[in-house]
């Protein structure tokens, strides 16, 4: 039993190093995974690798094509728009059956002390920090919606995203704005507003998209 929990917790330990690498940018999209050089890397054998990269594929980071090695999952142009109006559709359908008993209280004060570490790392110009908040302020939201089937693709759909838009985060000019946007949308849910904050969660990804897709094209 022991053994077997020590397993998990490495499998764990190179599933969060992995991850952390591709959510920071460290890792492109389209980047191979070798198994080799990630336990050298992270002094593990290649067993528990293996495990976190099966775990990653199953989550939706990383992908194996026929006769290829894994590497981490890249999107068309097509497809990274299907994602951006996927997470528009199912973030107003979150924002819209968010838990009613006390999470709105809980929720708020969970998001503020995000915000507040946002905005820090944006003053700072750290944008990993900033980026990390970001997405920490998207699936707090997310961890509060009430339907568990609908939580979980929303999860997963945030995720995707997360990949495809890393570097438009990187634009200072974004920055600012995904900052205002979480605010409003902060201030909304501090003052009891659910529909306000819908409706300003609804203009965040849609503006989002509009900005991520005009840069695509430049």
């Amino acid at each position: 039993m022991a053994d077997k929990a020590r397993k998990n917790s490495l499998v764990d330990e190179v599933y969060q190093n992995i991850e952390g690498w591709i959510t920071s940018g460290q890792l492109d999209p389209g980047d191979r995974l070798n198994i080799e050089d990630i336990s050298k890397e992270l002094g593990v054998s290649r067993t528990p690798v293996r495990e976190a990269i099966g775990r990653l594929i199953q989550d939706g980071y990383v992908e194996q094509r026929h006769n290829a090695g894994p590497s981490v999952i890249s999107f068309t142009p097509e497809q990274e728009l299907d994602i951006c109006q996927a997470n528009a559709y199912i973030m107003n359908v979150v924002m819209s059956i968010l838990r009613r008993d006390d999470g709105e209280k809980t929720l708020a004060v969970e998001l503020r002390s995000i915000y507040e570490e946002q905005k820090a790392a944006c003053e700072a110009g750290n944008l990993a920090r900033f980026h990390q908040a970001s997405t920490d302020f998207h699936n707090t939201i997310i961890s509060f919606c009430s339907n568990e089937t609908i939580k979980k693709a929303a999860a997963n759909i945030y995720r995707q995203l997360n990949i495809t838009t890393l570097l438009y985060q990187t634009i200072v000019d974004n920055q600012n704005m995904g900052l205002e946007n979480h605010e409003g949308i902060l201030l909304a849910i501090e003052a009891g507003n659910m529909t306000r904050a819908q409706e300003l969660m609804k203009q965040h990804n849609v503006e989002g998209t509009r900005r991520y897709l005009q840069r695509r094209a430049e």
